[in-house]
Order: C-alpha cells, then structure tokens, then sequence
C-alpha cells in the first residue's frame, strides 16, 4: 500500500495529537480486533444458536469442572476444610453437566 506525503504528514499530526492528549484518534480495526488489542475476552462460539455450538459449550463447561474436581474434590481439599456439602455438590454439577454434553453430543447428528 502506498501513502503520499501529505498522508504521512496527516498521520503523524494524528498520532501526536493523541499522544499529546488532543483530538482521540477513533480505531479503524474492526471491533472484534480491537477487543483482541484491548485484552478483553474474545467470543470463540459462532453469533447464531446451533447444536454445535450448545455441544461445544457444553463440552467446556465439563472441561472446567473436571479441572476444578480435580483441584478440589479429588485432592480433599473440601474434605479437609469441612466443606462436605460442597464436594457433594460439585459432584452432582459434574454428573449433569456430563450427561448433558453427551445428550448434546447424540442429537448433534441429528438436528443438523
């Protein structure tokens, strides 16, 4: 891509203007990238409702409470900090949230 003189010229008064506090310089990237630049979390599912993206979302979810499981549950951590209830709660969340993905997973073929 080529820029003339004068293009350059505008670009940096721009760029000084914003460094300087003046006139804020409005992003030209597309939103999505511009929330990447910013650190703010980026959607990974599609913009429209599908079986694959629930069975996708899904399958996190499971992904997450076996890691926290794993943490708190499996090492005793609760047991050992009196929180018994709250293992066996984790547990059940577990357990649904299993047997969801893999409904999800079975109509996957189905609804398409």
């Amino acid at each position: 891509m080529k820029i003339t003189k004068k293009q350059l010229g505008n670009i940096i008064a721009e760029v000084r203007m914003a460094q300087r506090g003046g006139m804020p310089v409005k992003s030209r990237a597309n939103p999505e990238f511009a929330d990447i630049i910013k650190g703010k979390n980026l959607k990974e599912y599609s913009n429209y409702a599908s079986i694959d993206d629930l069975a996708d979302n899904a399958d996190d979810i499971v992904t997450i409470l076996e890691s926290a499981m794993e943490t708190y549950v499996d090492s005793g951590w609760l047991e050992q900090n009196a929180e018994p209830r709250v293992a066996d709660l984790m547990e059940k969340l577990f357990g649904a949230a299993n047997e969801l993905a893999i409904e999800l997973k079975s109509l996957r073929g189905l609804l398409r």
